[in-house]
């Protein structure tokens, strides 16, 4: 008994059924495939080529389609962080402006003068 059967009882040795059926050539075709098959499975291979291009074309395209979607979140947020630094300008200045009344107010009803100089003394009195 070959040692390569020992190891493996189930499978026959490569020798074995070379032995068998004689070498395994292109001029003999195996397992009893057809010239015609072998000429379809080669055509398989070839269209399995443009397959993968395809598919690679494909993926490709996501990419592109991932990034240019990418690119158009991060625009977005870029104007949302702009427009909300624009309101937060605008409430400050409308804030500013506010406190700046109060204070004249105040200082109005006040008197003024007990307090010191109001903050808007260089305007003319109403």
């Amino acid at each position: 008994m070959p040692r390569n059967r020992a190891l493996s009882p189930m499978k026959p040795a490569l020798a074995d059924l070379e032995r068998a059926r004689g070498p395994l050539t292109a001029a003999r075709p195996i397992s009893g495939i057809s010239a015609a098959t072998l000429g379809t499975l080669r055509k398989r291979k070839r269209g399995g080529d443009e397959h993968l291009a395809q598919q690679e074309r494909h993926l490709e395209r996501n990419l592109a389609q991932v990034d240019r979607h990418w690119q158009l979140t991060m625009e977005a947020a870029a104007r949302a962080r702009e427009e909300e630094m624009a309101l937060r300008r605008e409430e400050n200045t409308q804030t500013e402006a506010f406190n700046l009344a109060f204070l004249r107010t105040l200082g109005q009803v006040l008197g003024g003068s007990r307090h010191g100089p109001s903050p808007q003394e260089d305007e003319p009195p109403l």
